[in-house]
């Protein structure tokens, strides 16, 4: 019912059906949101990402709209399934970021510059929580 774009990370037809999928709503103007890391982490901290979301935005020549969400990991574990309490998630969105702003048509230097950002992004939002 939510439209869901689904992938099957080891189904390389199926991975070529996404992005023309994903393609197809960004071009309609139609907002996806990709988790580019693929999975939750299980440290609490930025993995490696993958290309896709960022292959996506230089053939459609669009945004990317950069959301970091920290705190989630408590709430439920990577493999739980049972709900924790009295976790605290914080939200932070970042300025969009054009790809042609970081002067490169590669995804995977594009990823790994928005990982940069993001890994960025993530320290400052921690260091004013813990400085509270």
């Amino acid at each position: 019912m939510a439209d869901y774009i689904v992938v099957d990370r080891g189904n390389e037809e199926s991975k070529i059906e996404m992005l023309e999928k994903s393609y197809d709503c960004l071009k309609k103007g139609i907002s996806i949101m990709i988790f580019p890391e693929g999975t939750r982490s299980l440290n609490n901290e930025i993995g490696f990402f993958k290309r896709g979301a960022f292959q996506l935005a230089l053939e459609a020549n669009i945004s990317l709209l950069p959301v970091l969400i920290d705190g989630t990991g408590g709430i439920l574990p990577k493999h739980g399934l049972i709900f924790g309490s009295g976790n605290h998630i914080r939200i932070r969105v970042l300025d969009p970021v054009h790809p042609d702003s970081f002067g490169t048509e590669s995804p995977e230097n594009l990823a790994l510059k928005l990982s940069q950002l993001m890994t960025s992004g993530l320290d400052e939002l921690r260091a004013q929580k813990n400085s509270r």
